[in-house]
């Protein structure tokens, strides 16, 4: 496994301190009554981004068939099923997924946040 590769120990790990995040952040805005937690939610919002693009970089490493072999049902419908994924999310993670191939460049900007 290399050194950027993520075990499901891992995985679970920083979901709960994303959790933790998303609580102490709403905290924060609830009890600051003014914009002093803006800035920190812009931060927040461009690691989401962040965050995102590497969930579409997991679907472009995949297949359509894999997924079906592998869970039982299409990507679109584990994205909606397993994932919680609105069925807007559950068709444009897949759709990104498929047009960034063909577009590294904009893959490096979704990848690095500069593009969400």
């Amino acid at each position: 496994m290399s050194s950027t590769q993520m075990t499901p120990t891992d995985t679970a790990t920083l979901v709960e301190q994303l959790d933790v995040l998303a609580d102490r952040l709403d905290a924060a805005a609830r009890g600051a009554g003014d914009h002093a937690g803006l800035r920190d939610a812009g931060s927040v919002l461009h690691s989401i981004d962040r965050l995102i693009a590497a969930v579409v970089t997991a679907l472009m490493s995949t297949t359509h068939a894999a997924v079906i072999t592998a869970e039982g049902m299409t990507t679109t419908s584990w994205l909606r099923a397993v994932a919680g994924r609105t069925s807007g999310d559950a068709g444009m993670l897949p759709a990104a997924a498929e047009r960034l191939t063909d577009m590294p460049a904009v893959a490096a900007w979704f990848a690095d946040g500069t593009l969400s």
